[in-house]
């Protein structure tokens, strides 16, 4: 080996030859391997992130600071609220998980009512979301298909007059999400749960049945750069009410017969119907005008005592980096028997009324808050003893997410 290096290197043009045919050499099988190497990487297929099993999601908190003043004949509430929130998530497998999204409550000042269907405890745990799931996913036509059983927020309904967004009822349910193209979506949601009620032996002179309260809706939703349209109808019925229910509902605005006690019971049935629609116009960077609106029917009642309707227009303006302003405003009325007045929103009036609402929202999206504020007034559509004018009006403060509280 020493004496061919002597060799090479004592005559100077062997030297470059052999050097010039070990580069080409060199080169060539250099090439080879990339162009097999670049070949590996465009034909090795995509592989998605792992999903970690047997593991707690890391909890997410938001919080919501309200102050609150309400004012209804010789009823009054002038108190604080606050709301923390948590969301988290344990995944047992690829098709089954837990999820938890419960709150923690807290009011405190003075109240003067008759009865409140939202609850105004001085503290305590609301469930929210809190439900064992299993379900498939699908890159293709059939997105999702999801059974959940537990605690199941009554705000996914979207409708406040239909039924509070504060309700929490336990059952299940059974989502379906079928994407057609890229900008359109198809929903379909069934739930059947337990709505909550509370009856000692005052309201009752037996064991009553199993009350139950069940929705099925179908949704579209299509997207794109310039519209949003979200078009929706559902179904609802409520069965087998407890006569407390009957007897609270009776003081704000349903049609109830008997006396106050075991004999309490709603005049009509409960099963109706629910469609309407959200319309955005998203063309415009600065400002992105969004339209709802809906109606309601109870198929079980009488005309003059079936119906609601919510009509309501936000605008979101853009005013600074990370900085929104959304004014809006909502016109409503909900006649007396259109559903059961325990469940639905004691912010809005309940039933047998006609109000608007003018909010006003400023987002700080950067620093993570959001400052909400309403203004509620409602008359009544039928005189009646037991009900007046309502006036509130609150001023709140969204740490970590929007919070409606209606």
């Amino acid at each position: 080996m020493i004496w061919g290096l002597k060799w090479c290197v004592s005559d100077v043009s062997r030297f470059k030859k052999v050097l010039t045919f070990l580069t080409v050499i060199s080169i060539a099988q250099t090439s080879s391997v990339f162009a097999q190497s670049k070949e590996e990487i465009i034909n090795k297929p995509t592989e998605k992130p792992a999903v970690r099993f047997g593991e707690w999601k890391t909890p997410r908190f938001s919080a919501f600071l309200q102050g609150l003043s309400f004012s209804e004949g010789k009823n009054e509430e002038n108190l604080v609220r606050v709301d923390v929130n948590m969301e988290t998530e344990f995944r047992f497998s690829k098709w089954a998980h837990f999820f938890a999204a419960p709150s923690l409550i807290a009011t405190n000042g003075r109240i003067q009512q008759r009865y409140d269907a939202d609850a105004s405890q001085s503290a305590y745990l609301n469930l929210r979301d809190t439900y064992v799931s299993v379900h498939a996913t699908n890159d293709s036509w059939l997105e999702n298909i999801e059974y959940r059983a537990g605690s199941h927020w009554q705000g996914f309904l979207n409708s406040s007059m239909l039924v509070s967004r504060r309700r929490t009822f336990f059952g299940q349910q059974e989502h379906m999400i079928f994407r057609l193209n890229p900008e359109l979506r198809f929903k379909v949601v069934a739930q059947q749960v337990i709505p909550n009620s509370s009856s000692d032996n005052g309201f009752r002179e037996d064991r009553e049945k199993m009350p139950y309260f069940m929705t099925e809706t179908v949704s579209l939703e299509w997207k794109n750069k310039d519209v949003h349209v979200e078009p929706f109808v559902t179904h609802y019925t409520y069965q087998s009410l407890p006569a407390v229910v009957a007897a609270n509902s009776a003081t704000i605005g349903n049609t109830v017969d008997g006396e106050v006690g075991p004999d309490s019971r709603f005049r009509y049935q409960f099963n109706g119907g629910m469609a309407g629609a959200k319309i955005c116009l998203c063309t415009w960077d600065i400002v992105k005008p969004e339209l709802f609106a809906y109606g309601i029917q109870n198929t079980g009642a009488p005309k003059g005592a079936r119906r609601a309707q919510w009509v309501g227009l936000k605008a979101p303006v853009h005013v600074a980096d990370q900085i929104t302003v959304t004014p809006q405003y909502a016109k409503y009325f909900i006649e007396t028997d259109v559903v059961p007045a325990a469940y639905n929103s004691g912010g809005l009036g309940h039933n047998n009324r006609d109000g608007q609402r003018i909010g006003f929202e400023m987002a700080f999206k950067k620093l993570g808050f959001e400052i909400e504020a309403n203004y509620i007034e409602a008359k009544t559509i039928k005189s009646v003893p037991e009900q007046s004018k309502l006036t509130s009006f609150y001023i709140g403060v969204a740490i970590g997410s929007n919070y409606d509280v209606l």
